[in-house]
Order: C-alpha cells, then sequence, then structure tokens
C-alpha cells in the first residue's frame, strides 16, 4: 500500500498490520491537537486493526499465520456466543426503512470497532 494512502491493515497469513504514513496526517494526527487526541484517534484504528486478529476470521490462523484451530473448545463456543449477540444487534440496525445491516457479514468488522474503541479508551480509564 502506497505511504499517501490513508488506510491501514491486518494479514493474518503474515501476522502483519500495516499503518502507512499518512495516518499520521490530519484528520487524524496534528501536532497542533493534544496528545490525547492523536492517541485517541491514532490508538483506536490500531485497536481495530489488533482485534482483526481476533475476530471470527482472525481467530482460525495461529501465531505463524497457519490456518488452525488453537483456541479451546470453551474459548470458542464463548466467542460464537458473543458473536451471535453482535450479529443480532447489527441485524437490528435499519440503516434506511427497510434496509437492515447484515449482521453476520459485518460480524469482523462489528467485532474490530469495538475493539478499537476499547483500545483507544482503556489508558484514559486505567489512567
Amino acid at each position: 500500500m502506497p505511504v499517501s494512502v490513508l488506510n491501514a491493515y491486518t494479514n493474518p497469513l503474515t501476522l502483519e498490520m500495516a499503518f502507512p504514513a499518512a495516518i499520521l496526517q490530519p484528520p487524524l494526527f496534528s501536532i497542533e491537537l493534544p496528545m490525547a487526541v492523536n492517541f485517541g484517534a491514532i490508538g483506536s484504528i490500531m485497536g481495530h486493526e489488533l482485534t482483526h486478529h481476533f475476530d471470527d476470521e482472525g481467530s482460525t490462523f495461529d501465531e505463524t499465520g497457519a490456518l488452525a484451530a488453537w483456541w479451546t473448545p470453551a474459548a470458542r463456543a464463548g466467542f460464537d456466543a458473543a458473536a451471535s449477540c453482535v450479529v443480532s444487534q447489527y441485524d437490528a440496525y435499519e440503516v434506511l426503512p427497510g434496509l437492515r445491516v447484515r449482521g453476520k457479514q459485518t460480524l469482523g468488522e462489528n467485532i474490530a470497532d469495538a475493539g478499537g474503541l476499547n483500545t483507544r479508551t482503556r489508558p484514559m480509564c486505567d489512567g
């Protein structure tokens, strides 16, 4: 990805997370902003990408990037139960009259968004 592209990505096969230099430009980062704002913006993006390694797809890759069932059955069952709640929550969102979010299709992004927000706010709470 070119350094000028404002995006980030995770590759579970190579265990890679990429954050091009463009991410350190306004509106996501500025020396004019308080550091807490900068950390919040960048932290939520980094947390989002990190969480992808543990979402419905990323969790199926082990520490070498190989497809593997590395979670215990209890951990997988707990994840599946929580994921089912996320799917139901997003299925209930009506974007336009008669048009709903498809929670199963957007599950990985929904989990990563929640993880990114949690990662961003945790340092503020831990102080």
